[in-house]
């Protein structure tokens, strides 16, 4: 049947079902991940965010709302992690309340299995065909991140890093630079620093002459590369050192396809052996 070899102890080749366990917890934890990224899709995609957009054929129409997108294949996939959770919790406890030995009750954990591996199947596949085609708007990003006021850290650290104030005292002063901000009605970078009293001679001091090009969201990107942060040259690196692994990856899982596939062709020839007699 193709198998590396025999289990050296008798009671484990019958009792042990870790195969199963382990085998159903890959499973379980790839579609989780991919749960979550569906979840970000489906929430990217809709009303206000719309910084994505769904090719029309994995998407489905509303009955009532004309207007209405609904990703239709992205909420199944979604659904499809707390299926497997269910499945998994089958693997795992049916050998949990069991005897050492061999039970009928291992029978129905391949259909689990099996399940599992049909169901994660399909959520890859789903996730291959809409990842490549949706359209990304990357304006509607840019224009997210000014409103929400995520760089407020970033100013918040230069006030600290550059004129040696306590990170708490220039968190409190951005702070308030925020709520005036918020008040006007305005974004963060477009704020009026008098509005905070001491902060123009601080952004002075820190060489920030224009609150509006410090805070752009792509220039403040660039700055974070630390190691795994999301500056552009950081997932550049991360992209290119990941490629030889999924090479490496992809490379182990043709061998072990290729294996399989002799494995049934041995036991296809086996069985016409037995039946020709």
């Amino acid at each position: 049947m193709g198998f590396d070899g025999i289990v050296a102890n008798s009671t484990d080749a019958v009792s042990g079902r870790d195969f199963f366990l382990e085998t159903g917890a890959i499973l379980l934890s790839l579609t989780i991940n991919l749960s979550r990224m569906a979840t970000d899709l489906i929430l990217w995609s809709a009303p206000p965010s719309r910084m994505v957009e769904l090719p029309d054929k994995y998407a489905d129409s509303s009955s009532a709302m004309p207007q209405k997108k609904n990703p239709d294949p992205l909420e199944m996939v979604r659904g499809k992690s707390q299926l497997i959770l269910g499945l998994f919790t089958h693997l795992a406890s049916t050998p949990a309340g069991l005897p050492t030995g061999y039970h009928k009750d291992f029978q129905d954990l391949k259909v689990s299995l099996f399940d599992c591996l049909d169901e994660t199947r399909a959520s890859l596949r789903v996730m291959n065909l809409i990842v490549p085609q949706m359209i990304l708007h990357r304006e509607r990003m840019a224009e997210l991140s000014a409103q929400s006021g995520v760089a407020a850290l970033d100013l918040a650290e230069a006030l600290a890093q550059k004129t040696r104030l306590p990170f708490r005292e220039a968190h409190r002063m951005v702070g308030n630079l925020v709520r005036e901000a918020q008040k006007h009605g305005v974004e963060l970078g477009k704020a009026n620093a008098n509005w905070v009293p001491g902060l123009p001679a601080l952004l002075h001091q820190a060489g920030i002459n224009n609150l509006a090009v410090f805070l752009n969201p792509h220039k403040l990107l660039l700055g974070r590369k630390s190691l795994g942060g999301p500056s552009p040259a950081e997932v550049t690196r991360m992209v290119q050192k990941g490629k030889p692994l999924l090479h490496k990856f992809r490379k182990e899982w043709e061998a072990r396809e290729r294996k399989v596939k002799k494995g049934r062709q041995l036991l296809d020839n086996q069985i016409r052996n037995i039946a020709s007699r």
